[in-house]
């Protein structure tokens, strides 16, 4: 029996079978996760418009929902702690529990931030009119260019981050600073590394998303509210489809130029991500919009159905990094992979070429979140360290994560995964 399950693991890892499963992950993306997504994001969204500071004025009321999202910077340190905790520990069931409730909790305090800045930006700058908007888009849009952090922008159905990732405790920061616990200064690096992070990265993304959509109420029908946002997620899948056709031929050109003009690849990679950030802001402003009209209105009951129905389908599907991922993305980090550019490897992660399979589990979140020194190593040279810039250790199995002995079959798979090129996801 497990010999005919391995062989039909091989016939489904197969290059054939790989574009049938790419297929299948993009159908995934476009149809359950991102709508997953929606559904968390409307729920939690408008529940802190009924339950926090409602009978403030709006403008009170949108500073204190951004102070109370402001203490997700503490996640940042929650993570590595945690981590450390877990690594005391083989039970499996432990590690579940213990990872997904600091990935909802910190996804709480981040739609927080998310909501405050963006009506604080409503109020402030979008107000003020379309001029405005595109002065906000560029000057956002351009700090994270400056800064490489531009992937930040990116999400469902454009990114699959499993919360089954031995990194999903890791933290990515803006200048990838790695800390010692043991040293004053690192610490203090550390931790004004992550508040730039967190307030300013985090910011202009969110000042970038809310000024793309204000362009979008603007010139997309702006006098018909429901075939603004029909056309919109028309548009916006249409375009996802596309660009996921055309996903195989924009990683072999990625490839190519990463070869010949190595300097250029970054050029090539910002370009991508600008037009896929184009496409991300059709199809959320149209499904969210959709989602309010169609699906209960009523902020206190829609909130309540909606964020149930998302965190039964993140928590169940094992996408709960959706909401709760902490830190940013880094441009230009990873080595393009010839089949993907996109992170959103779901089946085949399961289904993986043998090659992929000799190359490791190696696959870095968009997130960019990593690890240099596993927690058990960490105790034993009396440090504790967290960093953001080498590769991944990921796996889809957290068992191996929790404690349990290894193979030297399977440790040298990973020695060798350590030091092959990453890809994306």
């Amino acid at each position: 029996m497990k010999a005919r399950l391995e062989r039909l693991r091989e016939t489904l890892s197969g290059k054939r079978w790989q574009e049938i499963w790419h297929l299948a992950d993009s159908t995934l993306s476009i149809f359950l996760f991102f709508p997953s997504m929606v559904f968390y994001w409307r729920g939690i969204w408008d529940l802190y418009g009924v339950y926090i500071a409602p009978h403030e004025s709006p403008e009170r009321q949108w500073w204190i929902v951004t102070g109370f999202g402001a203490c997700s910077i503490a996640g940042y340190f929650a993570a590595p702690l945690l981590s450390h905790l877990l690594s005391y520990t083989r039970s499996k069931v432990v590690r579940v529990i213990a990872t997904r409730a600091y990935l909802y909790a910190f996804a709480v305090l981040a739609m927080a931030y998310w909501r405050g800045v963006w009506c604080v930006a409503d109020s402030y700058l979008l107000a003020l009119g379309w001029p405005v908007c595109v002065a906000g888009l560029c000057i956002s849009h351009g700090f994270l260019l400056v800064l490489r952090c531009s992937r930040t922008t990116i999400f469902p159905p454009f990114l699959v981050n499993l919360d089954t990732r031995r990194d999903v405790l890791s933290v990515s920061t803006c200048f990838r600073t790695q800390v010692k616990w043991r040293e004053a200064s690192s610490v203090v690096r550390y931790s004004l590394d992550s508040i730039f992070t967190q307030f300013f990265i985090l910011t202009m993304t969110i000042i970038s998303w809310r000024s793309s959509l204000s362009l979008l109420d603007v010139f997309v029908y702006p006098d018909d509210w429901l075939v603004s946002n029909l056309v919109s997620v028309g548009a916006g899948v249409t375009a996802t489809i596309v660009l996921f056709a055309l996903e195989t031929t924009l990683s072999r050109v990625g490839v190519y130029i990463e070869t010949n003009w190595r300097w250029l690849r970054l050029v090539y990679e910002d370009a991508v991500y600008l037009v896929t950030f184009g496409a991300v802001s059709l199809i959320w402003r149209g499904a969210w919009n959709l989602n309010v009209i169609y699906i209960i209105t009523d902020p206190k009951v829609g909130g309540w159905v909606n964020l149930g129905i998302g965190s039964v389908l993140l928590l169940s599907l094992q996408l709960m990094s959706f909401a709760g991922c902490c830190g940013c993305a880094y441009d230009g980090r990873d080595r393009v992979a010839a089949d993907a550019i996109y992170p959103t490897k779901y089946l085949r992660r399961y289904f993986r070429t043998k090659q992929q399979q000799a190359t490791s589990d190696v696959t870095p979140s968009i997130s960019s979140r990593e690890m240099t020194t596993s927690s058990a190593e960490s105790r034993e040279e009396g440090i504790w360290t967290v960093s953001t810039g080498t590769s991944n250790d990921v796996i889809t199995d957290e068992t191996d994560v929790t404690g349990s002995s290894l193979t030297d079959e399977n440790r040298a798979s990973r020695s060798d995964a350590a030091s092959s090129p990453i890809t994306y996801i």
